[in-house]
């Protein structure tokens, strides 16, 4: 009986030694951190508001917002601020280059008739 308590005993201190080896290791090594990952297709638009950038793939987002309902995609932290700052002025600024071109869409397939 005494021999089995000293083997529990000494059992127990190789696992504990080897979980705060294990704890060690992790904590010395660098952590890798995942970025959280955007989808164009959850966007309102493939557009930042904050610069005007076209986002052709999903590596292009580096930053999400909702705004009444909608999800804004950012390219980076300065957009994200300036649409924090004053969201209405910057998506009015957005819509207004996307509304001319619809315009000159227009305009083209009218001239094409």
């Amino acid at each position: 009986m005494k021999y089995f308590i000293i083997l529990l005993a000494t059992l127990a201190l190789l696992i504990s030694c080897q979980k705060q080896q294990s704890e060690k290791t992790t904590q010395e090594q660098p952590q890798k951190v995942e970025q959280a990952k955007f989808h164009l297709i959850d966007l309102a638009s493939n557009v930042c508001p904050g610069c005007g950038m076209v986002f052709k793939t999903d590596a292009d987002i580096a930053d999400t917002l909702h705004y009444k309902g909608k999800v804004y995609g950012f390219c980076g932290p300065k957009c994200v601020e300036a649409f924090k700052a004053n969201p209405e002025k910057t998506l009015s600024a957005m819509h207004e280059p996307m509304e001319k071109m619809e315009g000159m869409h227009e305009e083209h397939e009218e001239m094409e008739r």
